[in-house]
């Protein structure tokens, strides 16, 4: 089975317009762009230091991070007989430079994380171990260069081989999906747009939990709905509830992404044009081949309301997938209104649940 939380991470963040590639400053397979889910290498790199220091120097050359350190600074570190480890500048260019080291990593002038990463764990295959031993004989890096990467990270290279192993592998998914574009078009309206810049920030799972939260606790007390000028900020749901993102299992995940693929198909948005463009994308990406059989279904064969009510288990994953469905659309032409109302019903969601879920979708847009 794929995995599905990641899936509909990627496709949240694809959505986010703040997300998108930059003009210049980050390390990609295309210029100025990020590679698939992987984003950046500093952000690769801060993920595996758990966030310590901030991202190595943000991704560009020469930039500066709190504590550990540039990324550029750190990498000089690595080569032996570097500037850095005699206690010098590396020059910009040449002898160390961070184009050079990328050079030397990937075998080719500074080539995405990806392409650099993949040659270096032999595609994630190769143990961690002879993995170490492959950087070692791309930078030559020794005993001393060892010492350095330990004292600028605090952990091994086999360590380090290690979570880059884990990372690939956990990010593989959202990688294609990002490449494919699919958020882009599921979450292609304003409250989708809106939705994606909050789950940069909570996450996707939280995000669709919170709010579900909000207007279920609104309703089930008799509160006032959400509105625009409430000044309403998404807030992950309380432990216990059924709505945070523990609670949230592989497959309830998959019925998030069918519910918003249905809502988007429901408007159109997904036509035949949109659905071939995806599937090429997504089969240059390296998706696997389950979760890309699983995106063309549903793009070709939209989930029906029943078939998403049949599946939901509890009334809280119920409340969960109408709240997915209403973050897709902004539910402003007719076939988005039925769309919706007929999954309400077949959800057991009444009409006043189903108002106080988009008066909270309404205030996150806003």
């Amino acid at each position: 089975m794929f995995d599905a939380k990641s899936l509909l991470e990627a496709l949240m963040k694809s959505a986010n317009p703040a997300a998108q590639p930059q003009a210049s400053g980050q390390t990609g397979s295309q210029t100025g762009g990020q590679t698939g889910g992987l984003g950046g290498l500093g952000d690769l790199l801060g993920q595996i230091m758990g966030g310590q220091g901030g991202k190595f120097g943000g991704g560009q050359p020469g930039g500066q991070s709190a504590g550990a350190g540039g990324l550029e600074e750190m990498l000089r570190k690595m080569m032996p007989g570097s500037a850095a480890q005699q206690g010098g500048q590396a020059p910009a260019s040449g002898g160390g430079g961070l184009g050079d080291i990328l050079g030397k990593l990937g075998g080719q002038g500074g080539g995405g994380i990806a392409d650099i990463l993949g040659q270096i764990l032999g595609q994630a295959t190769s143990g961690v171990k002879q993995g170490a031993g492959r950087i070692d004989d791309a930078t030559g890096i020794g005993s001393r260069g060892r010492e350095a990467v330990t004292q600028a990270t605090g952990q091994s290279p086999e360590q380090l081989m290690e979570k880059l192993k884990e990372l690939i592998a956990q990010h593989q998914t959202g990688a294609a999906a990002t490449a494919g574009g699919l958020g882009a078009v599921v979450l292609g309206t304003r409250t989708g747009r809106s939705a994606a810049m909050g789950a940069a920030k909570l996450g996707a799972l939280a995000l669709i939990g919170g709010l579900a939260y909000k207007a279920y606790q609104n309703y089930s007390q008799g509160r006032p709905m959400l509105n625009t000028a409430s000044g309403f900020a998404a807030e992950q749901a309380p432990s216990g509830s059924g709505f945070e993102p523990q609670a949230v299992t592989n497959d309830t995940a998959i019925l998030y992404i069918q519910a918003m693929i249905a809502a988007a198909a429901a408007d159109g948005r997904i036509d035949a044009g949109e659905q071939q463009k995806i599937t090429g994308a997504l089969s240059q990406a390296g998706l696997e081949q389950e979760a890309h059989d699983f995106i063309v279904q549903e793009m070709q064969n939209p989930a029906t309301a029943d078939q998403l009510a049949a599946a939901c288990q509890s009334q809280e994953q119920a409340v969960q997938v109408f709240t997915a469905a209403r973050l897709a659309i902004d539910v402003d032409n007719n076939e988005e209104n039925e769309f919706l109302a007929d999954l309400a019903t077949k959800l057991g969601i009444d009409g006043n649940l189903a108002q106080h879920i988009d008066a909270a979708a309404k205030a996150q847009a806003a």
